[in-house]
C-alpha cells in the first residue's frame, strides 16, 4: 500500500483521510459518543508513528480514557512505555491554579510537537474535552480556537476538539463551527460532518489530489523515499521493488547507506549531511547502490530537506537509474578521445607542416594561422587571430586579392593563384594558394575557409632574374645584329665612298671631307653604344661600388660640358641645392649626360634646357628630386610609358639604339630612386618635356639599402 506522508488516516469512518494542519471540533452527548470517536482516532495516530496527547475531562477521564485504549488497542501497553502517548486531565494542562491561559497552551502544543519531531515521530495529533469550560470564559477559550485554526496549517498536527452538545446552546454552537474547518455531529443515530460549501469543494479537491499523488507514486519510473529526522527510511515507493527487488517493508526503518556501495558511501553520507543542512538544494549525487541480487546498479539521486513541512516532514530522496546513460556517456568519451587524438593530430600537421595554411570564417576573420604562415608573414599567430584577413596583403593588390576569395563563397575554389602577402617589415612575399570551403553538416551553410599555400617568392625572383637575364641576352643581340651592324653598314659605306673620291680625284677637298667626319661621328655613336653596354653589365653584376656624391656639383660638371654646342642655341639654367648628397657612383653622371642628350638630339633650333634641384619629402622619406626640363617637340602622352624600355628585337623599327633612357632607368633604380617623365605646361605635351629623377636622400638611402 502506498502512504502519502502529508495524508493521515484520520481512524473516524464518516471522516476517511486528512492532511496534517486539520482543525475540527466533535458535538457529543454522551460518554460513549466520546469513546466511539476518541479510541479508533488515537489508534490511528499511534499506528502511523505519530505522537498522541488526549486532554480528559468529564464524562471520559483519565482513568476509563486508559482502560478504554488498552482494550482497543493492542500492545496499547508498548505505545505508552515507548513514550508515544499521554492521557492528561484538563486541570494539568488547559487550567493551571485555576486560570486559563491560551498563550500558555498553544506554546504547549508547539513544544509537544518539537519535541516530538526531535523524537522521529512523523507529527502530533491531539485531542481536548471542554467540558470543563464556564460560560465565564467562553469567549476567550473561543480566542484561543480561533488561533489553533489560524496557524495549525504549519504544522504536522491534527487537533480534535470535543463540546458536549447538551452545554451548547445554538449560539455556542456556531461560534464553534465558525473557529474550525469543519465540525461532526449525530443525526439519526449516524455521525455527520457539518461543512460549508467551500469545506466540501477543498475536501473533494483533497481526494483528488490524493489520488494524482498515488497515481504518480504508482507509475514514478524513478525511487522515491523519505527519510525522517534520524536518517532512516520511512517511505519507500513501489518502484524500489520494480528497480531494487526489494519490497517496501525490508527497506522501512533502516538507513539508505546500508544499500550503498562501500565505496561510495561516504560521498552519499557528505551529500545527506548537506541536504539536512539545507546546504544543498537538488544537487545530484551520482553513486551506485545495492540490488536485491547482489549485483550494484549506477543511479543519481538529489535531496530535497522538507523537515517540518505539514504531510512531509522529511528529506525526500529521488534515485534514478543511469546505467544507460552511463554507458552512453561512455561511449561518447571515448568518441571525445579519439575526437581528441585526431584534433591533436591535425593540429600538429596543420602547424608544424610546412606549407602556409591560414582559415577564415564567412565574416573573413582569421580563425587559424599555422608556423608556416607566421614565418612568411612575419606576424605571430596571437597577432592576427581575430583580426580582417585584409591586414595580410599589400594595399596595391588587396582589392583584386579579397575579390579572388570573395569567390571562394560561391564554391569555387583556387588552384595555382599566386597571391602577394605582405610581410611584417613591409616587404611582400608571393605565394602560389589553393583552398577549400568548410560546410556544416547541411551541406549548404559554410562554416570557414581553408587555405594553404607555397612561397614561392624565390622562384618568382629568380624568373624575374631569369627573364631579366633573357631581356639582357635579347638586348646584346639586338645591339649587335642591329645597331652596331647598322653602323658597320654606314661606316663601310662612308669608306667605300671616300675610297672612290681618292681613286677619281686623289684627294678629299671641301665639302668631301664631310665624310670623314661623319665617319668619326658614326665610329664615335658605336664608342658610346658600347661603352653603355659595358656599364649596363657592370651595374647588373654590382661591379660598381656605391659612395656618398655631392650631387648638385656633379650636375654642375656635367652642365659645363655643354657650354659650347657648335651649330645650336641652347640655353642651360639651372638651380642647385647646397648640402644634397646622396649614395651613387660616377655612372650618376650619366643619367645626367642622357637626359640632356635626348633633349639636344630629339630638337632643332633654339632649345632651353632648365634643371632643378629641391629636397622634398615623400611618403615620410627625404628626396632630392632633379627637373630637367626642355621646350623642345615633347613627347606623346601614350609613348611616356614606353620611353624607358629597352626596345624587343623584331617589337620596332625605331631608329636609333634607344638605350640612353632604359640606362637612366636602370640606374636611378640601381641608387635607390625612381624617374618619370611629364609635360612641361599640364595638358599640352608639344610645349616640351619634364624629367623627373627622384634620389633618396644619403640618410635615406642608407636606411633603404639595410
Amino acid at each position: 500500500m502506498v502512504v502519502n506522508t502529508y495524508i493521515r488516516e484520520s481512524g473516524i469512518e464518516v471522516l476517511g483521510r486528512i492532511p496534517w494542519g486539520t482543525h475540527f471540533c466533535l458535538f457529543y452527548q454522551t460518554r460513549q459518543d466520546l469513546a466511539n470517536v476518541l479510541i479508533p482516532y488515537f489508534r490511528a495516530g499511534l499506528e502511523n508513528n505519530e505522537y498522541c496527547v488526549w486532554i480528559t475531562s468529564e464524562p471520559l477521564e483519565e482513568a476509563e480514557a486508559k482502560a478504554r485504549m488498552f482494550e482497543a488497542v493492542p500492545d496499547f501497553g508498548k505505545y505508552l512505555e515507548r513514550g508515544q502517548i499521554e492521557i492528561i486531565p484538563y486541570d494539568q494542562w488547559y487550567v493551571i491554579d485555576g486560570v486559563f491561559d491560551s498563550g500558555r497552551v498553544l506554546s504547549g502544543w508547539v513544544q509537544k510537537l518539537q519535541s516530538a519531531l526531535s523524537r522521529g515521530f512523523s507529527g502530533l495529533r491531539l485531542s481536548g474535552n471542554t467540558f470543563w469550560l464556564e460560560k465565564s470564559g467562553w469567549n476567550d477559550f473561543l480566542d484561543y480556537e480561533q488561533a489553533i485554526n489560524d496557524t495549525i496549517g504549519k504544522y504536522s498536527m491534527i487537533a480534535l476538539c470535543t463540546y458536549s452538545l447538551d452545554r451548547c446552546s445554538a449560539n455556542d454552537i456556531l461560534d464553534v463551527v465558525s473557529t474550525h474547518q469543519f465540525a461532526m455531529s449525530k443525526r439519526d443515530g449516524e455521525w455527520k460532518l457539518i461543512e460549508s460549501k467551500e469545506q466540501k469543494e477543498a475536501r473533494k479537491a483533497l481526494q483528488e489530489t490524493e489520488i494524482r499523488f498515488r497515481s504518480l507514486i504508482q507509475n514514478s519510473f524513478d525511487i522515491i523515499r523519505i527519510l525522517d529526522r534520524e536518517g532512516r527510511i520511512i517511505f519507500d515507493s513501489p518502484s524500489s521493488e520494480r528497480i531494487l527487488g526489494y519490497p517496501p517493508s525490508f527497506t522501512l526503518g533502516r538507513s539508505p547507506l546500508d544499500f550503498i556501495h562501500p565505496d561510495d558511501r561516504q560521498l552519499v553520507q557528505s551529500s545527506l549531511g548537506e541536504v539536512y543542512l539545507n546546504v544543498n538544494r537538488g544537487t545530484p549525487t551520482e553513486f551506485r547502490i545495492r540490488k536485491a541480487d547482489g549485483e550494484y546498479l549506477d543511479v543519481e539521486s538529489t535531496g530535497v530537506n522538507m523537515i517540518g513541512v505539514p504531510g512531509v516532514d522529511g528529506i525526500v530522496i529521488t534515485t534514478r537509474p543511469i546505467t544507460e546513460r552511463k554507458r552512453t556517456e561512455k561511449e561518447n568519451e571515448q568518441l571525445l578521445a579519439r575526437l581528441r587524438e585526431t584534433q591533436v593530430y591535425l593540429e600538429s600537421l596543420i602547424n608544424y607542416a610546412n606549407a602556409p595554411i591560414i582559415v577564415w570564417n564567412p565574416s573573413f576573420t582569421i580563425t587559424r594561422f599555422n608556423r608556416a604562415f607566421e614565418r612568411i608573414s612575419g606576424y605571430m599567430a596571437d597577432e592576427v587571430v581575430g583580426k580582417p584577413l585584409s591586414i595580410l596583403f599589400p594595399a596595391s593588390s588587396r582589392y583584386e586579392s579579397l575579390e579572388q576569395i570573395k569567390n571562394t563563397l560561391k564554391g569555387e575554389h583556387w588552384e595555382s593563384v599566386e597571391i602577394p602577402i605582405q610581410h611584417k617589415n613591409g616587404s611582400v612575399r608571393i605565394a602560389l594558394w589553393n583552398s577549400a570551403n568548410v560546410y556544416d553538416e547541411d551541406s549548404h551553410t559554410l562554416v570557414a575557409t581553408i587555405a594553404q599555400g607555397q612561397d614561392i617568392t624565390r622562384r618568382k625572383k629568380a624568373e624575374k632574374e631569369l627573364e631579366e637575364a633573357k631581356l639582357q641576352a635579347e638586348l646584346y643581340l639586338d645591339l649587335i645584329a642591329h645597331d652596331i651592324s647598322n653602323m658597320h653598314q654606314i661606316m663601310l659605306m662612308q669608306i667605300e665612298l671616300a675610297e672612290e673620291i681618292l681613286q677619281s680625284d686623289g684627294k678629299l677637298d671641301g665639302d668631301d671631307r664631310e665624310i670623314l667626319q661623319s665617319l668619326s661621328r658614326t665610329m664615335d655613336k658605336a664608342a658610346r653604344l658600347i661603352d653603355n653596354v659595358r656599364k649596363l653589365q657592370k651595374l647588373n653584376t654590382g661591379d660598381y661600388r656605391l659612395e656618398a656624391l655631392d650631387l648638385a656639383a656633379l650636375i654642375q660638371d656635367v652642365l659645363n660640358t655643354y657650354t659650347n654646342i657648335p651649330g645650336r642655341d641652347i640655353t642651360l639654367t639651372y638651380t642647385p641645392c647646397k648640402g644634397s648628397i646622396v649614395r651613387a657612383n660616377l655612372l650618376l653622371r650619366d643619367v645626367f649626360l642622357n637626359l640632356i642628350d635626348n633633349a639636344v638630339k630629339h630638337s632643332s633650333g633654339p632649345l632651353e634646357i632648365g634643371i632643378d634641384l629641391h629636397k622634398i619629402n615623400l611618403n615620410g622619406r627625404s628626396y632630392y628630386r632633379v627637373a630637367v626640363e626642355d621646350n623642345g617637340k615633347g613627347i606623346p602622352d601614350e609613348k611616356k610609358d614606353e620611353i624607358f624600355q629597352r626596345f624587343k628585337r623584331g617589337h620596332t623599327k625605331t631608329k636609333g639604339t634607344g638605350l640612353g633612357l632604359y640606362l637612366v632607368r636602370s640606374l636611378v633604380e640601381g641608387f635607390g630612386g625612381y624617374v618619370e617623365v611629364q609635360n612641361r605646361v599640364l595638358g599640352d605635351y608639344t610645349k616640351g618635356s619634364r624629367f623627373l629623377v627622384y634620389l633618396p636622400a644619403i640618410g635615406e638611402a642608407q636606411r633603404g639599402g639595410e
